[in-house]
Formats: C-alpha cells, sequence, structure tokens
C-alpha cells in the first residue's frame, strides 16, 4: 500500500489576507495619484517652449505638496498632490500658476457625499443614527 505524505501549504502571503474595502481603497488611491501626475505633466508640457537666455524650462516639477487626506466614496484616501514651479517667480507678468482640477485646494471631502448628506437629511435619516448610517457608507472614521 502506498502511503501518502500530507504536504505542509506555505503560508498565505499578507498581501492577499486584505479585506475587499482596502483593496478598493488602495487602487482608488493609486488612480488618483496616476491621474494627479498625468494632469501635472500635461501643465509642464504645455509650458515646456517657455525657457530662459540659457535654454532652461521655466515651468516644472517641483516636488510635492503636504500629503492630505481626502474622504471619498471608497474611504479615506492619503493624497500627495504634485507641485508646479514657474521659475520667474510669481511677480513675472507671464508667470503661470497650476492648481488640479481633480483635486482643487482645500477638498477634504468629495462632492459626491457633500451631496449624500442633505439626501440622506431628507429620507428620514435623521430621526435615527445618522452615525450608523455614515459608518457604513464611508467607514468607521465618518
Amino acid at each position: 500500500m502506498k502511503t501518502t505524505k500530507s504536504v505542509a501549504r506555505p503560508p498565505e502571503p499578507e498581501k492577499w489576507k486584505l479585506d475587499l474595502e482596502e483593496i478598493v481603497r488602495r487602487g482608488a488611491q493609486r488612480m488618483l495619484a496616476r491621474a494627479l501626475e498625468g494632469e501635472v505633466e500635461e501643465f509642464v508640457e504645455r509650458y515646456g517652449d517657455v525657457r530662459d537666455e540659457e535654454g532652461c524650462r521655466q515651468v516644472l516639477r517641483n516636488g510635492f505638496l503636504p500629503e492630505r487626506e481626502i474622504l471619498t466614496g471608497a474611504g479615506v484616501l492619503s493624497v500627495k498632490q504634485p507641485r508646479v514651479r514657474d521659475r520667474r517667480g510669481v511677480d513675472h507678468p507671464e508667470a503661470v500658476h497650476f492648481s488640479s482640477t481633480i483635486l482643487p485646494p482645500y477638498l477634504r471631502r468629495s462632492k459626491n457625499l457633500d451631496e449624500l448628506i442633505p439626501w440622506l437629511y431628507l429620507r428620514g435619516i435623521s430621526s435615527a443614527p445618522m452615525q450608523v448610517a455614515l459608518e457604513a457608507l464611508v467607514g468607521p472614521d465618518a
């Protein structure tokens, strides 16, 4: 008779133990970062022909703005928005300033969440615990 050896299964990698919400949140965070990078690249390329006497570009990438958190339908996303610098200075008459259309300054939550809260109130959620409803929609940090 043949005996079968029990083969020990290798331990599951930690990356597969994430729950669905965390996978969605991380994916949304990566997509937002790529969209912001694309927006900045397009802006810098638009002004690629603006050069000084020595031929150096005057509008270029300049690191990142401070990281901030945005509340979205996918949860809280940490965002590092790329920064653009015009080397001619803010006082120059032709200086340009980059402002993201995807992620405007001071935005702390997505527009759909701002529209959702009054709708919930009109639907009668005000007579029930609103915290419970918001936690179900946007997570425990609601």
